[in-house]
């Protein structure tokens, strides 16, 4: 029996649409798609993943790019306005308390963390960010920090993801691993692996 169901935040709990907020950005600013989504997201989001960028270098590294003139307020407000809360999944994870310890495992920036986090945090023991520990998925030393900090074996843990990478990293530690398709889809899963939903 599952002791703990880790749970990915991106694209799990939340609907992530920051490719619309570039978009909109561009079309705003006559550039192409493709010039604004590379200089905010390729370099920038792999550094700042594992904290090596701060919001503010994540700010100046995008504009350096365009070669345009953006604030840093619209800059955060375009991540703000990115992230939408999936309301069934928050629910499926209040049902899910006091059958199991319940754990956040996800790869975000500093910027992306602080939106986050209000709204997260409070439904789980404990949430992991790569940008505090310098890890991210599928890192097996990342899986490895939050079973020493909670005392878990792999074997009791259930790790829910969208990324077939991070899933099949989660798997080979021995953790039971579930490629994210859907809430309907998620609840048949953790059934057949005995937790009640």
């Amino acid at each position: 029996m599952a002791k703990a169901i880790i749970f990915d935040v991106s694209g799990v709990l939340t609907d992530d649409d920051l490719p619309s907020q570039v978009e909109a950005f561009a079309e705003s600013h006559g550039l192409a798609f493709s010039t604004a989504w590379e200089a905010i997201d390729i370099m920038n989001y792999s550094q700042a993943a594992v904290g090596a960028k701060t919001p503010e270098e994540m700010h100046r590294t995008a504009v350096s790019r365009m070669g345009i003139d953006m604030s840093y307020d619209e800059f955060v407000s375009m991540h703000r306005t990115a992230y939408r809360v999936r309301p069934e999944m928050i629910g499926l994870v209040n049902a899910l308390h006091g059958q199991v310890r319940l754990f956040v495992l996800s790869n975000q920036t500093t910027l992306s963390a602080a939106i986050l986090r209000p709204i997260i945090d409070p439904l789980f023991e404990k949430a992991f960010y790569s940008n505090e520990t310098g890890m991210k998925k599928p890192d097996h030393r990342f899986f490895r920090l939050l079973l020493e900090e909670t005392g878990l074996k792999p074997e009791e843990c259930i790790f829910i993801d969208d990324k077939i990478d991070n899933v099949a990293g989660a798997w080979e530690l021995g953790m039971k691993a579930i490629l994210f398709r859907g809430k309907e889809s998620l609840i048949r899963e953790l059934q057949s692996l005995g937790i009640s939903v």
